[in-house]
């Protein structure tokens, strides 16, 4: 949660900032390390090994604050661990780092509760709700029509 926290609390230029001094001070293999472990951060939390996956509103917390974290790294990853058209080196460009930070932006893009999320808190409740009971299908049309309201639990 701490990780989560220093992450809200930040702009989305001083973590930029905050990486491109991490690359100036500490070098690109330095920096390839810390992302590394970022990565390997934010793929524990999505699997819901820091809580529970039953804290909806911790897991998207969770996703979007990884998405803001995803937005300079993006601008980091692009600008200087993509070489030029004039190195032909093929040792500058590591894949397995590209791999990792794709892998994450796909598992925060790809999640159940991002989707209930763009819902109505009424039929966001019916659905995570009817989706643990293990049933699929969902008349939300319904639900939104009724106001989800007439629903008790």
């Amino acid at each position: 949660m701490v990780f989560i926290a220093m992450i809200l609390i930040s702009t989305s230029k001083d973590l930029l900032t905050f990486f491109e001094m991490t690359l100036e001070i500490e070098r690109r293999n330095n920096l390839t390390r810390l992302l590394i472990m970022v990565f390997a951060v934010g793929a524990s939390i999505l699997n819901n090994d820091a809580f529970p996956s039953s804290w909806l509103n911790v897991d998207i917390l969770a996703r979007k604050t990884l998405l803001k974290l995803a937005e300079p790294i993006a601008v980091i990853l692009t600008r200087d661990f993509i070489p030029g058209a004039s190195e032909t080196t093929d040792h500058d460009f590591d894949q397995s780092l590209w791999f990792d930070f794709i892998q994450l932006i796909l598992t925060i893009l790809s999640s159940n509760q991002l989707v209930i999320e763009e819902l109505s808190p009424q039929v966001s409740r019916c659905n995570t709700r009817q989706v643990r009971a293990g049933e699929t299908s969902v008349d939300l049309e319904w639900i939104e029509t009724k106001g989800g309201l007439a629903l008790s639990w």
